[in-house]
């Protein structure tokens, strides 16, 4: 109780330090798959499971390692009749849907190739690709943009320091927020029409990865 009491005394400065570090992406996460509807929902499960296999197939042909696919998103919900504007018609069940997405994790370089190699095996739905970094490379990019951050903070420490007439003598906390900040590139409808002339995809030069520092000086 004594220890808490005195570090409850303890004149502070609270600020929050913001680093970045910027490298260009060598990784792009690609979520896609394949959504199917028939009169039933075996029917659904087989022409879906029949589509994906396939799918499955050409991205391992395109050299990306079966621990770098991971199913993302599997669903299936029955399909039914929209009544017409205010009319009070009974909706009718019309069929059943199934969409089964993976996530695909290649090199920044390859999104074009499997993009257009998924589509033609019968990928229907992609969602926004993401770019983003190697674990390693993230790693030393996080260090960075750490001692960015706290020397952020300490620079806008000294001038409240300085604006009070006070001195900084230590440091009480210190709660680090670190997250990546991977741009994205968006594509879907019309996908398959593109395909077989090659999808163009872009990779950013540069991607962004901050750290947010909320640093607790102690004063007098």
């Amino acid at each position: 109780m004594e220890k808490q009491y005195r570090e409850s005394k303890l004149r502070t400065i609270v600020v929050t330090g913001m680093g970045q570090a910027l490298a260009q992406p060598d990784r792009a996460v690609l979520v896609l798959g394949v959504s199917t509807l028939a009169t039933t929902a075996s029917d659904a499960l087989n022409t879906n499971s029949t589509s994906m296999n396939r799918v499955m197939d050409v991205i391992k042909q395109t050299g990306i390692k079966e621990t770098d696919i991971e199913t993302s998103m599997f669903t299936l919900r029955p399909r039914y009749t929209h009544p017409r504007d205010g009319g009070l018609e009974e909706r009718l069940l019309v069929g059943f849907e199934i969409l089964h997405l993976v996530r695909v994790l290649t090199e920044r370089n390859e999104v074009s190739k499997v993009l257009d190699k998924a589509v033609e095996a019968g990928v229907n739905r992609i969602t926004p690709i993401s770019f983003t970094f190697q674990k390693e490379r993230l790693h030393e990019l996080r260090i960075e943009a750490r001692q960015n951050a706290v020397s952020d903070a300490r620079a806008k420490a000294d001038i409240i320091a300085t604006s009070l007439g006070v001195n900084i003598v230590g440091v009480a906390s210190a709660i680090e927020d670190a997250y990546p900040r991977p741009p994205r590139r968006t594509y879907g409808e019309g996908m398959a029409l593109r395909a077989r002339v090659g999808t163009p995809i872009s990779p950013p030069h540069e991607a962004t990865v901050q750290v947010s520092l909320r640093v607790t000086y102690i004063i007098e």
